[in-house]
């Protein structure tokens, strides 16, 4: 055993001249005295260094000596470090027979006589070193024993080594093999589906177009009377639309697919929008002999979507309803509320959808027939618009029939929040409590909103207008600041991205000049920008608070009243 190494002997009291006297007694011994003032002081020692004895004071405020024994004892680490327990007052048999309970190799009464502590000490430490040395050696004999294995399985190893690399090389080569047929297989069905595609669309333009130039070409070049002519302007007429309703559809499919479609959101009722979607489809079914059937009985009047797009979905839908269905069949559109979730549905008695074809409905340019004898016309881009746009307005969209001939049925499925039937039953109550204080938790507040978007200032400013608040919109920083700063309100709300300068900049300089007129109003950006790094810069720049868009209109209104009501210099608006 190496006589130079020292072991760790901590040294617990409280008493600073009981530690100094410890030390004095035990310097001459050559090991390392650790002193801790306090349990704690010498939990954090033992969480990183090992002891070979702890020399423990059993009366000290906060955590006494035997409380310390315990969480030492609970540790896996210090768990059979020795404890001599060390006390000149509790010296009655209980705290005795307490120390040795919790496994204390023993227990002093002072005063100590030094040559018995030190003896002690000096037995411990030879002890701890002698373990070490044994634990040293024990591993050097591990290594080598190992290092012996390992030399004489050595030549073994490298035949199996070398015997595996054999089988993984042929294994690579067949998964490669196998890869490359999958890869080729799947080149090979794409360009299959692109090959399909194009010739559909080739078909579907040059028809219409041949459409067109026939009857342009007669109407131009031949003497014909003004009932043919009228028949060819409105053949044309009609070719043309399709024919633009064909680049529509790839224009849209591909602002899609590229993330270049943005929904401009707002409380949309949705039994308007249902019966315009009708409306249009209703001459093309009435054409066919075929039944349009409504069924709008859901309680749910008012969602948060896109209008626009929310008619395009309904459309798309009841126009593949009415193209599949055959002349005497019926088309049924309704809705219902099933929790949280308002479902239009469509259906149909038409062709139906295979159940091998089922899963690829919504797949961009898939067609159930795309032989050179089908039946139907169209590229196949419908759906998958129709699927695209429910998921962008946080919903789902599902196909469903029971096969060939027996008809498909569509539902939509769209997200309704509460905060909409509460906007819905407050506008149909409008006329009953326009002058309900209760209805207006923002009267007298001045809000200023900045957004280059003009729906989102006036969605804000009638939101608002109704609630109470008095609302200015600005459709640019540059056009607010003055404004803002000569009749500053009681809170203000700006977008992000803005052009010529944005949101960032606005706070920036209002901050500025607020602090020399001393006009410190909230401000709140309210953006499209989600990411946490956006909030951070947002609350850096001089916001109050970040809120994402999109929005509820009463969550916004009870963040702005929290706002002011906990803005010492709102005078008790939104009160």
């Amino acid at each position: 055993m190496d006589s130079g190494k020292k072991a760790n002997v901590l040294l617990v009291d409280d008493k600073t001249e009981n530690l100094l006297a410890l030390e004095t007694v035990l310097a001459d011994l050559g090991q390392n005295l650790i002193r801790a003032g306090s349990a704690r002081e010498a939990l954090r020692f033992l969480l990183l260094e090992d002891v070979a004895l702890i020399l423990l004071d059993v009366q000290m405020p906060g955590l006494s000596g035997f409380e310390l024994a315990e969480l030492i004892r609970e540790r896996e680490r210090t768990q059979h470090t020795p404890i001599i327990f060390i006390s000149a007052e509790s010296v009655q048999e209980q705290f005795i027979f307490k120390g040795y309970s919790l496994g204390a190799v023993d227990y002093l009464t002072k005063p100590v006589q030094p040559e018995i502590l030190k003896s002690k000490v000096r037995f411990f430490s030879r002890l701890y070193l002698q373990q070490a040395e044994i634990r040293r050696q024990a591993k050097e004999l591990a290594e080598t024993n190992v290092l012996l294995d390992g030399i004489n399985v050595d030549l073994e190893e490298r035949v199996r080594q070398r015997t595996e690399e054999l089988e993984n090389a042929n294994f690579e080569r067949e998964a490669l093999l196998v890869r490359e047929k999958s890869l080729r297989e799947e080149a090979e069905k794409a360009n299959r589906l692109k090959d399909e595609f194009l010739a559909t669309l080739s078909h579907e333009l040059r028809t219409p177009l041949n459409s067109i130039l026939g009857w342009s070409q007669i109407v131009l070049g031949e003497m014909i009377n003004p009932e043919d002519v009228r028949t060819a302007l409105e053949t044309i007429h009609r070719n043309a639309t399709s024919q633009a309703q064909l680049i529509e559809e790839l224009l849209e499919a591909s602002r899609l697919i590229a993330g270049k479609l943005s929904l401009n959101l707002g409380p949309t009722e949705i039994t308007p929008i249902l019966e315009a979607a009708v409306d249009i489809v209703r001459p093309r079914a009435a054409a066919k002999g075929i039944d349009l059937i409504t069924d709008f009985q859901s309680d749910t009047t008012t969602i948060t979507s896109d209008a626009t797009r929310l008619q395009q979905m309904i459309w798309n839908l009841l126009t593949n309803a009415v193209k599949f269905t055959p002349s005497g069949g019926s088309v049924e559109v309704r809705t219902k509320r099933e929790g949280d979730k308002l479902k239009i549905i469509v259906s149909d008695t038409g062709i139906g959808i295979s159940s091998d074809f089922l899963p690829f409905v919504f797949d961009r340019f898939r067609q159930q027939d795309s032989t050179s004898t089908r039946r139907h016309d169209g590229l196949g881009l419908g759906l998958a618009i129709v699927r695209q746009l429910t998921e962008l307005h946080g919903g789902t969209v599902a196909a469903s029939s029971e096969g060939i001939d027996k008809g498909s049925t569509f539902t939509i499925s769209l997200p309704v929040s509460q905060t909409q039937e509460v906007a819905s039953s407050e506008r149909a109550d409008v006329g009953r409590n326009a002058d309900d204080g209760s209805n207006k938790p923002l009267k007298g507040v001045r809000i200023d909103v900045v957004d280059d978007d003009a729906d989102s200032c006036n969605l804000l400013r009638f939101a608002f207008g109704l609630r109470g608040a008095k609302v200015r919109t600005y459709s640019s920083a540059a056009h607010a600041f003055d404004a803002i700063i000569d009749d500053p309100p009681d809170v203000l709300l700006a977008d992000i991205n803005m052009p010529g300068e944005d949101g960032y900049s606005l706070i920036r300089r209002i901050r500025k000049a607020s602090s020399q007129n001393g006009s410190g109003f909230p401000a709140i950006a309210l953006t499209a920008m989600a990411r946490a790094e956006d909030s951070e810069q947002a609350l850096a720049a001089g916001f109050k608070m970040h809120v994402p868009k999109p929005v509820e209109i009463d969550e916004l209104t009870a963040t702005i009243k929290d706002i002011l009501d906990s803005d010492p210099r709102s005078n008790g608006h939104a009160s």
